[in-house]
């Protein structure tokens, strides 16, 4: 009995420090997020006033004086060519995208208008209609300037939500002497700015719910634990079932905030210094989600249900991938990278190469983690067992070692060593028990040697199913040790580039507003007709209306009716078009319990944008 309460507050301590360190990491994305959305508000107002006044001044030579000054009185409306620059000043506004364009003549503390691009000839500006100073406070400010011969904007800081008017820009008309013969005009609707501004506030709203929902579910979730781990006979049972509700609480605000960034990172406008500021959001995030994920596969492991996924491979491009992305963590460090790789490897082999790459990760990550200084050395080699072939890796790194006790538990869950002096380090110390559990699942063997302040060796044996004789030869080989290797893999991780799909059209329905927003921004990069349904119920109401869509994404837990439910009552009603799983319920297997529900794919969130860039190429086609 006083093990099992041992093991228990052993396991409830880890868990406590796991959320610690997650709310803490999301914490610092949230201030992060924050700081941005700050510098956004601000520069709405700025954006503006320079699209108003860069407006104004092509207004100023967009007409010219003497074409203006055909119009002096009403009757001057029948020329011809009123009509003609009418039509100039449309076609000017839609350029620009501004609401009105106009000019305005000044005299004596009165304005006297021109022309304008108003379509409608009730509220259409005419040389008739005369305007006194006194009547409009905001272009008796401008006057004087635009007869100093300055531009002049709106003071957007004015305008909340009870006002309804416009805003605007004004520049001078010169004549040819230099003098100033009216004033050019253009005016945006004040609705523009209050958007902007209200989409900048939700946003911060929902950041701030979204970090603050995450803490109290994980609060929840750890007093719901610690409740059911004493009580339970079997602790392991109750913390794989914490640990994935846990996993799966936090992945909905990690969809929003990753899905965020990524929206505010596809816009070529971005400057270079917020650029940089989502582009270390989005690793942060993505090292949260690492997290998260090993959590789920350390759940999977204890249920039984992890599952290997075994195809045919490149293996000289999976060790080039794993080789290059361990370089970039070395950093600033005074670390060599040594690759020895095997000539007579085998070409390709069948296996679990996304599992596979995870061993080495984790293995070579753990080495440049523990090593100040010197090398980290990684060998590839191989034996051939009939129709097997046994995959040997080697790690060696000359960082801090370990004791022989040390050494003994490595393999256990929650494992980390010398804790005071790794305290900066990152990691929750269940990397190697995952590791472990991948090598024993795929037949193998892994063990470490280890000599306390001169470093450590992890060797690594998996067993893969031979596909030929092909050997990658010396040449390969080379390349990879000299990291100069250029596989067909090379460019995955580069940045999608979007296909229009202006034919496509796509529903997108979930119960979570902020979970709407991102699919939705994220899938306007193809130029996507998007429509959105915030409950099962409204998407059967739209279908029921006759509306067709190249593909539906449904969400799966929903309130009243889930998104399995609404499937198969869309499938009922013989609907026959792509229905696309789009949830947070990321666990092993689900893939399979959605098709075998009537669902014809499946996306997890966070959102994957190559997954999700390959499942719009697989059901939207252009037709003809």
């Amino acid at each position: 009995m006083k093990q099992f309460l041992l093991n228990i507050s052993n396991k409830l301590h880890f868990v406590f420090s796991l959320f610690f360190i997650t709310a803490t990491l999301m914490l610092f994305v949230t201030f992060v997020v924050s700081v941005y959305i700050n510098h956004m508000e601000s520069a709405v107002v700025e954006s503006t006033q320079k699209h108003l006044i860069a407006a104004a001044r092509a207004a100023s030579t967009y007409i010219s004086v003497e074409e203006l000054d055909l119009f002096q009185t009403g009757e001057d409306m029948q020329k011809p060519e009123w009509e003609s620059i009418r039509a100039r000043l449309q076609q000017f506004a839609k350029e620009y995208q501004v609401l009105y364009v106009y000019y305005w003549r000044y005299d004596n503390g009165e304005i006297q208008y021109i022309i304008d691009n108003d379509e409608d000839e009730e509220w259409m500006v005419t040389p008739d209609l005369y305007y006194s100073l006194d009547d409009d406070p905001n272009t008796a400010e401008a006057v004087p300037i635009i007869m100093a011969g300055n531009a002049w904007a709106s003071d957007l800081g004015s305008y909340t939500s009870t006002w309804d008017g416009l805003i605007s820009g004004l520049a001078p008309v010169f004549n040819t002497d230099g003098s100033i013969y009216c004033a050019a005009g253009v005016d945006l609707s004040d609705e523009i700015i209050l958007t902007q501004r209200n989409n900048i506030r939700i946003m911060r709203t929902v950041l701030i719910i979204s970090f603050f929902l995450s803490v109290l579910s994980g609060l929840l979730g750890m007093m719901s634990y610690r409740r059911k781990a004493i009580q339970s006979e079997s602790a392991s049972k109750a913390k794989s079932r914490f640990l994935s509700t846990v996993s799966h609480e936090i992945r909905t605000p990690m969809n929003a905030i990753i899905g965020i960034t990524q929206i505010e990172l596809q816009k070529s406008s971005l400057s270079k210094e917020y650029a940089t500021a989502f582009d270390k959001i989005y690793s942060s995030s993505i090292s949260l989600l690492g997290t998260i994920n090993d959590i789920l596969d350390l759940s999977k492991i204890e249920t039984g249900k992890l599952e290997l996924n075994n195809l045919k491979y490149d293996l000289p491009s999976l060790i080039n991938d794993t080789v290059q992305i361990n370089i970039v963590r070395i950093g600033s460090k005074p670390i060599d990278f040594i690759a020895v790789i095997d000539p007579n490897l085998p070409m390709q082999l069948i296996g679990d190469e996304l599992r596979i790459k995870q061993i080495m990760n984790n293995l070579l990550s753990n080495a440049i983690k523990y090593t100040d200084k010197g090398h980290v050395k990684l060998t590839v080699t191989h034996t051939v067992l009939g129709d097997d072939t046994i995959l040997r890796f080697i790690i060696e790194d000359t960082g801090q070692g370990m004791k022989s006790d040390d050494v003994a538990r490595l393999f256990s869950e929650y494992i980390r060593f010398n804790i005071e002096a790794n305290r900066a380090t990152e990691g929750t110390g269940i990397g190697l028990s995952i590791t472990k559990n991948l090598v024993d699942l795929m037949g193998g063997s892994i063990k470490a040697e280890s000599e306390y302040g001169k470093g450590s060796i992890f060797t690594a044996e998996i067993k893969q199913k031979t596909v030929d004789d092909k050997a990658i030869g010396t040449e390969i080989s080379k390349r990879i040790e000299n990291f100069a290797y250029s596989g067909k893999k090379q460019h995955e991780n580069l940045k999608i580039v979007h296909e229009s799909m202006p034919y496509g059209k796509v529903l997108i329905v979930d119960d979570v507003e902020t979970n709407l927003y991102v699919a939705e921004g994220i899938m306007s990069a193809y130029d996507l007709q998007i429509d959105t349904a915030i409950s099962g119920f409204k998407a059967i109401e739209k279908i029921k209306k006759g509306m067709t869509y190249d593909i539906i994404f449904m969400d799966h837990m929903m309130p009243l009716m889930d998104g399995i439910e609404t499937t198969q009552k869309l499938r009922e009603m013989q609907y026959k078009g792509p229905i696309v799983a789009l949830t947070a319920n990321a666990l092993v297997g689900n893939e399979e319990m959605f098709k075998e529900k009537g669902f014809n794919a499946f996306i997890s969130k966070p959102i994957d944008l190559h997954h999700l860039n390959d499942v719009l190429h697989m059901f939207i086609r252009k037709t003809d």
